[in-house]
């Protein structure tokens, strides 16, 4: 919820334009904190392609394998509680994705 917030605060209330933003997932979506989430608000969740193309009426998603050598405006890194390779690194590497504005979230411990 606080993900789909932010993101929604970002296309309603500052004006930035869904093809601006990727979601970058640290797990395969199944095992994503996305999972079972479909939209948010009218956009469609959906993975970036192959080449990296963003969708302008999608909440656009990725994980860095795809990512690699790629920017965007506005990076929200997520599922840092999954990441596949040694965090130092996966984290590094996520962040320096994002041009202007960066979004680490953490899950919750209880």
């Amino acid at each position: 919820n606080k993900i789909k917030k932010e993101w929604l605060s970002l296309i309603e209330d500052e004006g930035i334009k869904p093809e601006q933003i990727v979601l970058m997932m640290n797990a395969h979506k199944r095992a994503s904190c996305l999972n079972n989430i479909k939209k948010f608000g009218k956009y469609k969740i959906q993975a970036l392609d192959r080449s990296g193309r963003f969708n302008s009426k999608a909440v656009n998603y990725t994980s860095i394998n795809t990512f690699k050598g790629l920017e965007a405006d506005v990076v929200m890194i997520i599922d840092t509680d999954k990441p596949e390779e040694p965090d130092n690194i996966i984290l590094y590497t996520q962040a320096s994705r994002a041009k202007h504005l960066l979004y680490i979230f953490k899950l919750n411990e209880k």
